[in-house]
């Protein structure tokens, strides 16, 4: 039990996830501050997810489309949010990405919330660049349901 109780701890410690030490029990004078045998107790707090989010500002309106998916193996209706960033909308949204690359991420648009990973920058496709993005600047939401892709459409569109 010792043993594992002091592999937990230099795990955690080793990935910076430990946020306070509870040294109540040294205040009380429970156990001797020089005993080998004493392990404190620790409070751990995963890290907050980046969350990167996308205003109508950061949108052309009228790139924006909906499309519904229709396969006989669907056992709901499945939709496609697309859109074109602007340029300064693609400029934040590539530094996003750059800076988060490979991490779980919260992409928020209006009240429509994504939780999930950005891909690694290594597992880009070939010949995929910032350059030849930041041109085209487009991006989706693939299989959604039909109350999500209204959401992201709300979030998407000036009012």
């Amino acid at each position: 039990m010792r043993t594992t109780t002091i592999a937990i701890v230099l795990y955690l410690s080793s990935a910076r996830l430990i946020v306070a030490e509870d040294r109540a029990a040294d205040a009380f004078s429970l156990f001797s501050p020089t005993a080998l045998y004493a392990v404190s107790n620790y409070v751990t707090v995963p890290a907050p997810e980046p969350i990167g989010t996308i205003s109508p500002e950061d949108v052309e309106q009228g790139s924006i489309e909906l499309f519904e998916i229709n396969t006989s193996l669907a056992t709901r209706k499945n939709f496609i949010v697309r859109w074109r960033y602007t340029e300064e909308g693609a400029k934040k949204v590539l530094a996003f990405w750059r800076e988060h690359a490979g991490r779980e991420v919260i992409t928020r648009i209006g009240s429509f919330e994504w939780h999930g990973p950005l891909a690694s920058l290594k597992l880009r496709p070939a010949g995929w660049t910032d350059e030849g993005w930041l041109e085209r600047r487009t991006d989706k939401f693939f299989g959604v349901s039909e109350d999500d892709a209204k959401r992201i459409l709300a979030g998407l569109k000036k009012k």
